[in-house]
């Protein structure tokens, strides 16, 4: 076995923080916020969130999103009130269809990692001008699913659960949050 770097996460405050940074009353800044929400509240990979569709996402009350993950995986995740909101909102802001993309750039193409990357990387700055003691590292679009996993295990939230949560195959994989 290798031993592992550091893991890179978010406290819930800088999460907190980092959410506030987008203006929702500009459209792409809404867009913003959604893609952001949702990839920490469903603590998807960002492969998962790029190819997402509208019709992936379920808010008749249930908040669950469908993710397509690793090895060509299905998982139901569910999502907060909050982060349904946003994505309501942002929905029907864009007039999107069942068959649409959920999140795409300027130009209506999908979202590369790099765009996603780009995105987040935006509000990171506009958060580290002040809270420059919460955003001292670099934070990537994985670090968002690295702090919802760290989150929930200091919430003292199942092993098992959050193994099914995050689409691993085996616990000793999610075991690796426990041990930080």
């Amino acid at each position: 076995k290798t031993t592992h770097k550091p893991l890179n996460y978010l406290s819930v405050e800088a999460t907190k923080i980092l959410m506030q940074q987008p203006n929702i009353q500009d459209k792409q800044e809404l867009r913003d916020l959604a893609l952001l929400a949702l990839l920490y509240d469903s603590a998807a990979r960002v492969s998962e969130i790029t190819n997402m569709k509208v019709a992936n996402v379920l808010l008749n009350g249930q908040n669950i999103v469908q993710l397509f993950g690793k090895g060509n995986k299905t998982r139901f995740v569910p999502i907060t009130k909050e982060v349904a909101g946003i994505l309501r909102n942002y929905i029907t802001t864009f007039n999107l269809q069942n068959d649409d993309l959920l999140f795409f750039n300027k130009s209506y193409y999908k979202l590369t990692r790099k765009g996603v990357t780009y995105i987040l990387n935006k509000y990171v700055l506009r958060a580290r001008t002040s809270h420059q003691d919460l955003f001292n590292k670099k934070i990537t679009p994985h670090c968002l699913r690295h702090s919802k996993a760290m989150h929930m295990v200091e919430n003292n939230v199942n092993l098992i659960h959050i193994r099914d949560f995050l689409g691993h195959v085996s616990v000793a994989t999610t075991e690796y949050y426990a041990n930080r």
